[in-house]
């Protein structure tokens, strides 16, 4: 979900760059990325303040780090609890098989 997320942002952020049209909606001679980052300056301080952040190549690139060692993490943890599974799927296999010996013995 998240790599389609970030692939689906190339195509948009290179769209909305393109200055092809010269014509953003009714205001002529304008690109869209122009009126959109117009709209965005004009907005409250605690947006612009959130999007400098968020716009930084820095945190970007610490945002992903963190996000590419959580995986590693998590995916870690996923091959731990599959060897813990396999190991007591064993044992309940082998203490079933000791149960159904010891009940044919009884016999």
């Amino acid at each position: 979900l998240l790599s389609t997320l970030a692939l689906s942002t190339i195509p948009a952020t290179y769209w909305l760059g393109q200055d092809r049209s010269r014509s953003c909606g009714p205001i002529p001679g304008t690109s869209m990325m122009k009126t959109m980052m117009d709209y965005l300056s004009e907005g409250p301080l605690a947006l612009r303040i959130f999007l400098s952040w968020v716009a930084n190549p820095l945190f970007m690139i610490l945002m992903l780090a963190l996000l590419v060692l959580w995986l590693i993490v998590t995916r870690a943890k996923l091959i731990h609890r599959h060897k813990e599974e396999d190991i007591l799927r064993e044992e309940l296999h082998t203490a079933r098989q000791e149960i159904a010996q010891r009940a044919s013995n009884k016999q």
